[in-house]
């Protein structure tokens, strides 16, 4: 589990109504630092997310 991720709903909800549909494979990416360093959250996220998206099988 990690750190903070009993506080954080949204993510296990989409996760739970995808899965009772049949949707198990889930990346989740969360955009976190964007109170305290805005511009540098963003970024990571996005590098996540491309990185994420290159490694999709179709």
């Amino acid at each position: 589990m990690e750190p903070g991720s009993g506080i954080e709903h949204g993510n296990s909800y989409i996760k739970d109504v995808l899965g009772a549909i049949g949707v198990t494979n889930i990346e989740s990416i969360l955009a976190e630092g964007l109170a305290s360093e805005p511009e540098k959250g963003k970024q990571a996220a996005i590098k996540q997310a491309l990185e994420v998206a290159a490694n999709l099988k179709l």
